[in-house]
């Protein structure tokens, strides 16, 4: 709709709602009478079966207050279900990368929507949710993987019919908001969305737009538009929207009631119609200004939201109010009442951009007044642009009779105003006033009769370039500089001054006056001003000070001592000063601190006085801090939060030389990737940060050499200066570790030697208080001198992971990963593996396949112990560099190799396989074991055959590397392979055996053979195997027990063999 279709106002009509909207009760609920709201909502029961909502105005607004609107007011029309769907607005290129675009797709946000409200939303479609949002957020959103085509698969195919199901004979509403982009006509079909076509059964679509080209775009030509063009369908718009807030505000603060919180937001709106006028202002309020008169007029109560409430252990009055404000200014903003910064509407249909707009242009709440009226009770706040006058005063508002104006703001008047220059004669007649706004005036002498407002809770100053000291005027101009000065400060006597706001004030000289008695300050916002130094006790009298601002001063050298008084600032801000240093001890004493900045402090060394040698920030024990941001600090070496348990958030940018970072014993839940890529940085200590679930692996392209990350320690691990140390509960926490990351580390950039552990924290400590209750047995056991000690000694070894002497020890390489104590699958691991050079699972009940070993080309040392749930371990291939694998305690295994594998193991030397029950066979005969050196075999019952094959064809397999091959406790295995085939193996010195008493032949040697091969075994065993021929006898050399030794061999083994 063009502005010059727009309908002019009639006076006499505009005056009528000026005249109602002096009644509280027409806020409430009267407006609802009216024959404007009547046929609005009859305009919104038309029988069109889409109906389009274009907003109002050029900015499409108040769409929110007409479907709120159409669907409160049409009950009987929109059928059993009502859907409701906010669609997502699209972002930009640039917000899009690692965006999944199709799960924003208008078409999947409304088969998602309808689901909801039919309750069709089942635990499958959960579980993908649940599985895809846990991928997107690990990985930062950059994982590719098919979770996404699987959950829109499973509502396309599995929802939606369920969908069609349900509505396909049952009327309904759709009500659609935030359109942002075109759709084509009947481009939301039944098979796409599961939304039968409105016109079935007389259901109706209500589609919001965010502006009138998406409809023009996406309209079909029997569809219906709701337009609006008349000011009192706006104004309507308006007190719905109100109630739109309130309803807002009571779902983010859960507490009170929805009547409670709208007449909280009436009176928000209605000081903001006090300052927001049809005049255009020398500089827009900000929402923490704005927030702030609010809090001084005594409109916001003190309430925290209760979730944080419940979890925060500062109760700060200053924050808590912050917080509330924000929430109501998000309302406003969101359904169309304000828009910050405000600017005055030029017409009538500009006007009804935003409520406060749309007031103001029609001075339906705010009206006229003149200097001389000031003193009028009934006016309540004032504000003054130049000599435009205007009062906001409605009794309702307050449940207190109205003694006087409490608010006067007389921001940007310039020298021309007919009120500046008398504020000496008019202030003392004001006593009443909470709020006293001289901000952007070009004061420069501060009126005398300020000191006069005992009540004043908020002065503010900002803005006022010319007021280069606080002292007052002793004549009647405050704006010439000509008149005699006061030695003392207006300010001293404003006892109960609670926001102070200097920003931009350039006095270079504060007195120790302007601070005494002022225990009731909360805010003190001293930016941009001139100072140098502060009196000695400047902060002594301000306990009560929660938030503190230093931006901008450029002279400022130092710190007072006093500030060590705030026992209870929150919120610190030091930037672009030339302070060295902090006094001592002030942060000590600063225990509910809980932001601090400092930014662009070039010459800043230390936070704990004056030291010599190496600078550092140390700020390590802090029971609150929650933020802490450092920013171009060149000076500064190494930086230590260290024990900070509430620290949430850290940002440190240009620092180019800091070389130290210890955020241990923290709570930091994400890690700025600008932090591990410092150009300079050695060291970064992470231990103790339980909070922290993921880590930004993709965007290196450096890491410090000492790097120690560790979820479950205390902050006080140990960690070393030659290896990185990563300790983690969740391998989702490599979810980021991309393919990128990989050629990184292959191109050696960083991460040439690590040791990573996966296990929950309760490991750590079972595990050490098991290893030190048996090592306590194990020293009784030496102490009584068992005649059996070696064998008890070596049983009690390995049961704290220490290899049996004969067993070649897995050797932890300069990359190492260790998982212990899993129970869900290694998600995230894959890539960081396929770096990793030893492996070690321990205890792991989420995998039945090692499957991602087949891609882990650079690994070579493997240890697999109580694994239960794995069957098989290469099903298909096998890594190409792997030299030792030790698999140890896994009860279900049943394939080392599947026998449809094409396993090659070209490169591994040692095998050592004990306490798998379940295991049938080893390896197929095809397998290539050139440089198998030691095959170790125990307590394996349920083996028949080492190697085996289903080729008839096959009589000869060759170990031509082997040396050594034990075997023990392994009762049904006959025969090494299930072909009885001839055995290349030149090289093969021993072979040991115990307790494998089906073992009727040993394998036939085939070509020269230089040496025998010692046998240790059971006599009774050896005198019962079979031979080929006397040639296949003398390969092999018994060495057994003495005969006396023998007489009970079949006695079950628990000791390893010697």
């Amino acid at each position: 709709m063009a502005s010059s279709s727009w309908k002019k106002w009639p006076g006499h009509v505009r005056d009528k709602w000026r005249d109602d909207l002096r009644d509280i009760d027409f806020w409430f609920n009267g407006y609802r009478k009216t024959n404007t709201y009547l046929h609005l909502v009859r305009q919104l029961s038309r029988s069109h079966h889409v109906l389009w909502n274009v907003g109002v105005g050029p900015m499409a607004s108040f769409s929110r207050a007409i479907s709120g609107m159409a669907v409160e007011g049409n009950p009987k029309y929109r059928g059993k279900h009502v859907i409701k769907v906010d669609l997502k607005p699209t972002p930009t290129a640039e917000e899009a990368q690692g965006i999944e675009l199709s799960l924003i797709s208008t078409k999947y946000q409304l088969a998602v929507a309808a689901a909801m409200e039919l309750g069709l939303l089942d635990q499958g479609y959960n579980r993908l949710k649940e599985k895809h949002d846990e991928i997107q957020y690990y990985s930062y959103g950059c994982d590719k993987g098919d979770i996404t085509v699987r959950l829109l698969s499973y509502v396309e195919y599995n929802i939606v019919s369920q969908i069609i199901k349900q509505l396909v004979n049952e009327r309904y509403l759709l009500v659609a908001e935030n359109l942002q982009w075109p759709i084509e006509p009947g481009s939301l079909t039944l098979e796409d969305v599961g939304l039968p076509p409105p016109r079935w059964l007389n259901s109706q679509w209500l589609i919001s737009t965010t502006s009138r080209d998406v409809y023009n775009k996406s309209k079909s030509n029997i569809d219906g538009v709701i337009s609006i063009d008349e000011d009192d369908q706006v104004a309507v718009l308006i007190l719905f929207s109100l109630h739109q807030s309130a309803e807002h505000i009571l779902n983010m603060m859960r507490q009170e009631s929805k009547e409670y919180w709208h007449h909280i937001a009436l009176q928000c709106f209605h000081y903001a119609m006090a300052i927001f006028t049809k005049h255009a202002q020398v500089a827009a309020i900000t929402s923490d200004e704005l927030i702030h008169h609010w809090v001084a007029e005594g409109i916001l109560p003190c309430m925290a939201i209760k979730e944080e409430e419940e979890t925060s252990t500062v109760n700060s009055k200053c924050s808590n109010m912050h917080r509330l404000g924000r929430v109501i200014v998000e309302a406003f903003q969101k359904y169309s009442l304000l828009q910050l910064p405000f600017s005055p509407a030029n017409d009538a249909y500009e006007a009804t951009n935003t409520g406060t707009q749309f007031i103001a242009y029609h001075d339906l709440i705010a009206e006229g007044i003149t200097a001389d009226e000031l003193f009028d009770n009934r006016k309540q706040m004032i504000s003054f642009t130049g000599d435009h006058g205007c009062h906001v005063s409605r009794e309702w508002l307050s449940l207190e009779e109205n003694m006087g104006a409490t608010a006067l703001v007389l921001r940007g008047c310039s020298h021309q105003s007919v009120i500046l220059p008398k504020l000496d004669h008019l202030l003392p007649n004001l006593c009443f006033l909470l709020v006293l706004d001289l901000s952007y005036t070009p004061l420069k002498l501060l009126p005398s009769y300020i000191g006069c407002l005992q009540k004043l809770r908020l002065l503010s100053l900002r803005g006022c370039h010319d007021l280069k000291t606080l002292s007052s005027s002793s004549t009647t101009n405050a704006i010439d500089s000509s008149t005699n000065i006061s030695s003392s400060s207006p300010l001293s006597t404003l006892y109960n001054l609670e926001f102070l706001d200097m920003n931009g004030v350039p006095v270079s000289v504060m007195t120790q006056d302007v601070a005494n008695q002022k225990g009731n300050l909360i805010h003190l916002d001293m930016s941009h001003s001139e100072i140098s130094t502060f009196p000695h006790n400047f902060f002594a009298d301000m306990s009560n000070l929660e938030e503190l601002m230093l931006t901008s001063c450029s002279n400022l050298v130092e710190l007072p001592p006093s500030m060590a008084s705030l026992s209870s600032l929150t919120t610190l801000e030091v930037t672009r000063t030339r302070i060295k240093y902090f006094p001592q001890m002030i942060f000590e004493e600063m225990q509910k601190l809980q932001s601090l900045k400092l930014i662009h402090n070039k010459k800043l060394i230390s936070l704990t006085g004056p030291i010599s040698g190496f600078q550092i920030i140390k700020l390590e024990g802090h029971p609150n801090i929650v933020s802490f941001m450092l920013i171009g600090t060149p000076h500064i070496r190494g930086f230590s939060v260290r024990g900070c348990r509430k620290l949430e958030s850290v940002e440190i940018k240009d620092v180019s030389g800091l070389e130290e970072i210890d955020l241990s014993g923290t709570s930091i839940k994400e890690l700025p990737d600008e932090i591990p890529n410092l150009p300079q940085l050695r060291r970064l200590l992470l231990g103790g940060v339980p909070s922290l679930r993921r880590f930004p692996w993709h965007r290196l392209v450096r890491l410090p050499d000492v790097f120690y990350l560790d979820h479950c320690s205390e902050g006080n691990g140990n960690h070393s200066n030659q290896v990185s140390h990563v300790c983690v509960t969740d391998p989702r926490f490599f979810r980021s570790f991309t393919d990128t990351t990989v050629n990184l580390v292959r191109d050696g950039l960083f991460f040439q030697s690590f040791y990573i552990q996966v296990k929950p924290c309760i490991t750590n400590s079972m595990r050490l208080q098991d290893e030190e209750s048996r090592l306590d047995k194990k020293g009784e056991l030496l102490r009584n001198q068992s005649t059996y000690v070696d064998v008890y000694n070596s049983y009690f070894t390995k049961e704290i992971a220490i290899a049996s002497p004969i067993t070649v020890p897995l050797h932890r390489t300069e990359r190492h990963v260790d998982i212990t104590g899993m129970q869900e699958r290694h998600d995230g691991l894959y890539d960081l593996l396929k770096v990793t050079k030893s492996l070690s699972v321990t205890c792991d009940t989420s995998i039945d396949e090692f499957y991602y070993l087949s891609s882990i080309t650079e690994l070579e040392e493997c240890e697999l112990s109580w694994c239960h749930k794995m069957e098989v371990l290469f099903r298909w291939h096998s890594p190409t560099n792997l030299r030792n694998m030790h698999v140890c305690n896994l009860k279900n295994l049943v394939w080392f190799c599947s026998q449809y594998s094409s396993c090659d193991f070209s490169t591994l030397e040692h095998l050592h396989l004990e306490d798998c029950p379940r295991l049938e066979h080893v390896v197929l005969h095809g397998t290539s074991l050139p440089c198998l050196k030691t095959l170790d075999i125990l307590f394996c019952y349920n083996l028949k055959t080492i190697f085996f094959s289903n080729n008839t064809q096959v009589n000869i397999y060759g170990l031509p590397s082997i040396q050594r091959i034990r075997l023990q406790e392994l009762p049904l295995l006959q025969h090494f392979d299930n072909k009885d085939a001839l055995i290349t193996a030149p090289v093969w010195k021993e072979l040991h055996i115990r307790g494998c008493w089906s073992l009727r032949r040993l394998p036939c040697r085939q070509g020269c053979l230089p040496k025998t091969v010692k046998v240790n075994g059971e006599r009774s065993w050896w005198s019962k195997l079979q031979w080929r021929s006397p040639l296949h006898l003398d390969s092999y050399d018994p060495k057994l027990p003495p005969e006396f030794a023998s007489f009970d061999e079949r006695a079950e083994m628990s000791s390893y063999l010697r």
